[in-house]
This record gives C-alpha cells, sequence and structure tokens, in this order.
C-alpha cells in the first residue's frame, strides 16, 4: 500500500500482513499528493506540489524511474478531426489520471 506525506515529501510503502508495518520510504521532490496505479500496476504516477512535477515509481522495483517536469505550456492541442486543432486549458496531473 502506498501513502503519501504530504509534510515530508516521500511516499510510505505499507506492508500489511498480521502487523502493518511502514516497509519503505521513497523520497519525492516536491510535496505528493495525488496518485495513481497505472492499469497494470506496475508503475505509480505521483503528482508534486512544489515542484511543479509528476514522479513515477517502478512499483517492482519500488524505485523512482522518472520525474516528469510539468511547468510549461499551459495550453494542449486536441486533433479532433476538425480542419483546426482544438486548444484546451488544463492540468497536467488531472490529464495524467484521466489517461492512465
Amino acid at each position: 500500500m502506498y501513502i503519501s506525506s504530504v509534510r515530508y515529501r516521500e511516499i510510505v510503502v505499507l506492508e500489511i500482513g498480521s502487523r502493518v508495518r511502514v516497509r519503505l520510504r521513497i523520497k519525492t521532490k516536491g510535496s505528493p499528493n495525488q496518485m495513481i496505479l497505472d492499469r497494470q500496476q506496475k508503475f505509480l504516477y505521483v503528482a508534486q506540489d512544489n515542484s511543479d512535477s509528476v514522479t513515477v515509481i517502478d512499483t517492482r522495483l519500488n524505485e523512482v524511474v522518472e520525474d516528469v517536469a510539468t511547468a510549461g505550456a499551459a495550453w494542449l492541442e486536441l486533433w479532433t478531426g476538425q480542419k483546426e486543432p482544438e486548444r484546451r486549458k488544463f492540468t497536467f496531473g488531472m490529464r495524467l489520471c484521466e489517461r492512465v
């Protein structure tokens, strides 16, 4: 089980058996707030405040494999089959969660 610790800027990995214990702490660059697993549960995506990034954690290794910077363009061009692409304002963390 994964718990985000905003105060300590880490993801806490819990082991749940006859007793619950902290198995591991994974440090993050920012304050982790929203998390989602991919469908195969191989990767945990963690949106972070104060670093404008999404951390990708390999759940088999319980290690950070990538930090994706999210600061930058606030617009996304979507190809909808029309002659001109549609422009929409978006929040990266929300789009990431919707697409996974």
